[in-house]
C-alpha cells in the first residue's frame, strides 16, 4: 500500500486524502469525517484488546492511542509522519474526486477503510497501530479546518504532543501560504489482510 497525505483545502471547505500514487485525490467533506468520528470510531473502541483486564473501551482505547503514537514500531527511528506546506495552485493542479461514503472494518490486529466513489472504490488497510496514526494525521487535517465537530472522541481529541510542539502548530501560517494546505504525510500502511470475524465493521454515507 502507498503512504496518504491529508490536508485541508479552504477553497473547497474539504480535506483531500491523496495515497501518493497517480490516482486522483479524494475530497473529504466534513459530514463525512463527522460521521467516521462519531459512530465509526465506536466500533473500533469495541475492538480493542484487553476487555478481560476490566477496564472498559474508552479507557483501554485511549491507551493504546497513546502507545500507538509515542511507542515506536521495530525499525522505526522516528514516528513517520511529517508536515508539509502547498499553495492553492498546487492543490488546484491535482485532479480530485468525491468520496460519497466510506465502510470500515475494525479487527483486532488489522482495520480497513473502504473509500467509496461514483466510479469503484479505493481501500487502505493497515495494522491498528497505523490506523490510530492515520486517525492521528485526519484529526490534524481537521484542525487546519477550525472545524467544531461535535462527537470527536476525547482520546482522540486530546493532544500527543510536547507543549512546544503543540505551540508550533497553534500558530497561524506564513503569509503566502494562508490560503494553502498544511498536508500531513503519513507513512506506507501495512497489514493488509482482511479483518477476522467478528470484527467491527460498519457503511458511512
Amino acid at each position: 500500500m502507498p503512504s496518504t497525505t491529508l490536508a485541508y483545502d479552504a477553497h473547497e471547505d474539504r480535506i483531500w486524502l491523496s495515497f501518493n500514487d497517480d490516482g486522483p485525490r479524494l475530497w473529504l467533506t466534513r459530514r463525512l469525517i463527522e460521521q467516521v468520528f462519531s459512530h465509526g470510531l465506536i466500533l473500533l473502541e469495541q475492538t480493542t484488546a484487553g476487555a478481560q483486564g476490566g477496564a472498559d473501551a474508552s479507557t483501554r482505547i485511549a491507551l493504546e492511542h497513546e502507545l500507538s503514537l509515542n511507542e515506536l514500531l521495530p525499525g522505526e527511528q522516528k514516528l513517520p509522519i511529517k508536515m508539509g506546506k502547498e499553495t492553492q495552485a498546487q492543490t488546484q493542479r491535482e485532479s480530485h474526486v468525491l468520496c460519497t461514503g466510506v465502510t470500515m472494518n475494525f479487527g483486532p490486529e488489522n482495520c480497513s477503510f473502504i473509500f467509496l466513489l461514483d466510479e469503484g472504490q479505493r481501500q487502505l488497510s493497515m495494522s491498528r497501530v497505523m490506523t490510530h496514526r492515520w486517525l492521528h494525521g485526519l484529526y490534524l487535517a481537521v484542525g487546519q479546518a477550525r472545524w467544531s465537530l461535535a462527537h470527536v472522541p476525547t482520546w482522540l481529541s486530546q493532544s500527543q504532543l510536547p507543549a512546544s510542539i503543540q505551540a508550533l502548530t497553534q500558530k497561524p501560517l506564513p503569509e503566502g501560504l494562508a490560503d494553502g494546505n498544511t498536508p500531513t504525510q503519513l507513512p506506507p500502511t501495512s497489514g493488509s489482510r482482511p479483518p477476522p470475524a467478528g470484527s467491527g465493521s460498519g457503511p458511512l454515507r
